[in-house]
């Protein structure tokens, strides 16, 4: 009977042992690390990953009419998804004493004009 009173014991001793270093406290994962969670995807938090957009004097070849600018665009292409129509094209008006404007071509017909005025609330970041 002592033996598995001593057993029993054991066994929560070393059940609440893996307890304790099982539950992982939050980590910083900003040097780009990951390490797995005890309780699976649910806790994962990959946050905000910014895809960045390379703006370019040259014109894309997607473009066929352009709005009247007030400065010299700049162009860039954004890709959402990996299907055949993913790429958006991309131009910005940034005059140094006026609004700043952006036009995306979000129908993908390559008319920067039909798809809004380009206007933003203010200029600024």
């Amino acid at each position: 009977m002592k033996t598995s009173v001593r057993l029993i014991r054991l066994f929560a001793i070393a059940a609440g042992t893996l307890a304790i270093f099982a539950v992982a406290a939050p980590q910083d994962h900003s040097d780009g690390s990951f390490t797995l969670a005890p309780k699976g995807a649910t806790e994962a938090r990959f946050g905000y990953f910014p895809v960045p957009l390379v703006l370019s004097a040259e014109k894309p070849s997607q473009v066929v009419k352009e709005p009247a600018y007030r400065t010299t665009p700049k162009y860039g292409i954004i890709h959402i998804g990996n299907g055949p129509k993913n790429a958006f094209v991309v131009a910005l008006d940034e005059p140094d004493n006026a609004d700043w404007k952006i036009y995306i071509d979000r129908n993908q017909n390559g008319d920067l004009t039909d798809d809004g005025d380009g206007s933003w609330n203010k200029k600024g970041w």
